[in-house]
């Protein structure tokens, strides 16, 4: 896996999610019929889908990155001059192409609800974070210069995490994925197999945790000390019962010397591998608030503040300026009247660093608000179904798993891109598709209880 592919790459792995999600369709073809989730989460699927194509096949240009100038498209499909289109074809057609396939796999995550699939993607899910952690502490013991050794101008010895060019989603990665290994852990049986697997989900927490301190991600690693102790809270009563029983039971003498022997050994490897370049970046994180020169700090403001005016509604407006455009679009706002040709910011910006706003010069008003409804409203349910006894006691860590990781990468997204990373995006639709559909399993139940009441 490489973590964040452009291009063809991409699409070709859009094409293995979407054809991933008709297979799980097919396969649960047999099973109950697909849950009755709110309407509002098709709605949703149906604008993406349809407005995305609409933007596309309506585009009024495409851009020459060679010559960089915007070139009107000739014989469209549809020649609605009056109505709104991409700036961007060719950029536009591969974001709308990858939104379809992803779409198919979110639907495929509703569809695992209505079985014990849905937990074999939550494992899946922290098996890869696991993988990235290792495969990042494998670069850094072979001391990678570049992602996989592959030679390639974005990756930079230093910026880059396992597959992740950029340290900070790899970081937003890990800990999408930490949450759900943590309540792996707490969601196994006490029988032996379900120790010894909940012993396996606990080390794995445990390498994922030293990996994001491995990435030096300034923004990871504050992401991660508000993530650890609100997964805490909220499970703090089959904490203290898991816990308990691993110290207390005279009978686990033997797992509890694995677990401190493996957990020895990740610190040495944490320790040898990531520790001083963890260390180097926490300093130079709290020496921001003393220099007011940094760029890093600096630079995403003016950023911000530059797609606030793309998103007026003399300009993006309800509709943006299509899927994939924002790239083609920095230079042609940067300079403004005061400044005339001087640009306010320097070098070229595939990424806003505020995924929120992104989207809006992207998508307009209207293909943000769905987007907005699909992150939000999954959510929401989550939360509904923590209330009363509406899943079992073993699958509550899971939902507050889901709810923890949501957030926090919602939150990651609002002063970075980890959600324009086709990886990171996947990972969080399924985890929506996820909680969308177990609300939809609980009201077809509900709706049984309500209907065997009245009779």
């Amino acid at each position: 896996m490489f973590g964040s592919v452009t291009g063809g790459p991409r699409v070709i792995a859009g094409i293995l999610a979407g054809m991933t999600g008709l297979v799980t369709l097919c396969l649960l073809e047999k099973e109950r019929k697909m849950p009755p989730v709110p309407i509002i989460l098709w709605v949703c699927i149906f604008v993406l889908v349809v407005f995305g194509w609409y933007m596309t096949i309506n585009a009024r240009a495409d851009h020459s990155m060679a010559l960089w100038i915007f070139v009107p498209v000739e014989g469209r499909p549809l020649n609605f001059d009056w109505a709104p289109g991409s700036v961007a074809l060719s950029s536009s057609l591969r974001v709308v192409v990858e939104v379809t396939l992803i779409m198919i796999a979110l639907v495929a995550a509703v569809r695992t609800a209505e079985s014990g699939a849905w937990r074999a993607v939550l494992k899946t899910i922290a098996i890869l974070g696991a993988l990235v952690a290792l495969t990042g502490f494998l670069h850094k013991a072979l001391g990678a210069r570049t992602v996989w050794w592959i030679d390639d101008e974005l990756s930079r010895a230093g910026f880059f995490f396992a597959p992740f060019v950029y340290h900070a989603n790899a970081g937003a990665f890990l800990n999408l994925c930490l949450p759900i290994a943590i309540a792996l852990s707490l969601s196994e049986g006490d029988s032996k197999k379900g120790r010894s697997w909940a012993m396996v989900w606990m080390l794995i927490s445990v390498l994922l945790i030293a990996a994001v301190f491995a990435t030096a991600s300034k923004g990871a690693m504050a992401i991660l000390v508000v993530l650890l102790p609100f997964i805490f809270v909220l499970n703090f009563k089959r904490m203290a019962v898991v816990v308990g029983g691993f110290f207390l039971d005279r009978r686990r003498r033997v797992e509890r010397m694995a677990f401190v022997v493996i957990l020895w050994m990740t610190g040495i490897v944490f320790v040898a591998l990531g520790i001083e370049s963890s260390l180097d970046r926490l300093d130079e994180f709290m020496s921001r608030f003393d220099d007011d020169q940094r760029e890093s700090l600096n630079g995403r403001v003016p950023m911000m503040q530059l797609m606030l005016r793309m998103i007026r509604p003399d300009e993006g407006s309800w509709h943006g300026f299509g899927p994939g455009s924002f790239p083609h679009l920095v230079p042609y706002f940067t300079a403004t009247q005061e400044t005339g040709e001087k640009a306010v910011l320097s070098g070229r910006w595939l990424h806003g660093h505020s995924d929120p706003l992104q989207t809006i010069v992207e998508w307009g008003y209207l293909g943000a608000a769905a987007w907005f409804l699909i992150g939000v409203g999954a959510v929401f349910c989550a939360i509904y179904l923590l209330k009363g006894s509406k899943v079992s006691r073993q699958d509550l860590p899971l939902v507050r798993g889901m709810i923890v990781a949501l957030v926090m990468v919602g939150l990651h997204s609002c002063v970075d891109f980890p959600l324009s990373l086709l990886s990171i995006q996947l990972v969080a639709l399924l985890m929506c598709g996820i909680c969308w559909g177990l609300f939809g399993v609980y009201r077809r139940e509900r709706k049984k209880e309500k209907a065997l009441a009245g009779e």
